[in-house]
């Protein structure tokens, strides 16, 4: 589940609710026109919620491949692999 609200300039913030750990809830909030992500936990016993993390990913998403198995050239050379087979001319069935 996820709710997204909208702001005044047509923006918005994306909320998505989420298990932090075994027995612990939370919610990650998603800032998409300021690229910021935080992450809240809900502390049951103070009836609280907690800021854990917060961070902008602007410059994490213009990385190409960082730390991440196969690494992006295999999975293109792979594609290309692929569509270089369906291209082939399927073979005529044998004559009985």
């Amino acid at each position: 589940m996820q709710a997204q609200v909208g702001g005044p300039g047509g923006g918005g913030l994306l909320a998505v609710p989420a298990q932090i750990a075994r027995d612990s809830y939370g919610l990650f909030l998603v800032d998409p026109d300021r690229g910021t992500i935080c992450v809240y936990q809900y502390q049951a016993t103070t009836r609280k919620l907690q800021l854990l993390a917060s961070r902008t990913y602007r410059f994490d998403v213009q990385l190409d491949d960082w730390n991440t198995q196969p690494p992006p050239r295999e999975i293109q050379d792979l594609v290309s692999q692929q569509r270089r087979l369906e291209a082939l001319p399927a073979s005529a069935p044998a004559a009985p």
